[in-house]
């Protein structure tokens, strides 16, 4: 039997990339809302020095340029997303790397981005291990990541199918979750409900979900059952 060859993460994002642009997309993510956590619940200076990861076509970037922001990198595994950033803005350092490699100096970042990330990375735990690295004492991870619990069934039936599954190889539970931030070092992990009913979330799901989706009251729901993971990791100092 033919062995399936291994698609690397690069080459399968460029991939992606490439379709998505080809046919107008210019992000896979939801920067208004991440925007809008950003704003409500990160305390930062715009001194600091941040470090976007998985940074796509350079959105969030260019969020933080206008928030005064002057220190920012964006990396991402994608040579396709980053050139369609750099025709953004050419201001500020782009790279291609890999999310559990990263080509940063150790306790060098103040503030790492990184939105609908972790869940595209196989390897989660040496991500998550490198994000703690790359941060200095006192440092924060700024995340978002869908739950597992939902994600599995929304995907599941968007895509009639598990054709998903490839892109969403680490889909966390909210054990899972905070279980691996701790164990890549994070001494304490703070989490935020957020209404999922962001225009995007909503357009994404089919048939009668959306209706249903708009009458749960999420916010009287626990945190292991939020359709998203919304947080800020706190390395010690």
């Amino acid at each position: 039997m033919k062995e399936k060859r291994h698609i690397k993460a690069s080459e399968f994002y460029n991939g992606v990339w490439s379709r998505g642009l080809t046919k107008g997309r210019k992000d896979f993510g939801d920067p208004d809302n991440n925007a809008a956590f950003f704003e409500q619940y990160v305390s930062a200076e715009s001194s600091m020095t941040v470090l976007d990861v998985g940074c796509g076509t350079g959105n969030f970037c260019l969020y933080l340029r206008k928030k005064g922001f002057k220190r920012i990198l964006g990396v991402d595994v994608s040579q396709v997303a980053l050139d369609e950033a750099r025709k953004k803005d050419n201001c500020f350092p782009f790279g291609v790397m890999e999310a559990g490699a990263l080509a940063v100096a150790s306790g060098s970042v103040d503030l790492v981005i990184s939105f609908d990330v972790a869940e595209h990375v196989r390897e989660v735990e040496a991500y998550w291990l490198e994000i703690h690295r790359v941060l200095k004492p006192g440092g924060s991870y700024v995340f978002q990541t869908p739950n597992r619990l939902f994600n599995v069934i929304s995907e599941t039936i968007r895509w009639k199918g598990f054709g998903w599954r490839p892109h969403h190889p680490s889909l966390q539970s909210y054990g899972s979750l905070n279980r691996k931030l701790k164990k890549a070092g994070f001494n304490r992990v703070m989490l935020y409900k957020r209404d999922p009913l962001a225009h995007f979330n909503l357009t994404r799901l089919p048939g009668f979900i959306p209706a249903l989706m708009k009458i749960m009251p999420w916010k009287r729901l626990p945190f292991r059952l939020q359709t998203h993971f919304w947080g800020i990791a706190f390395k010690e100092k």
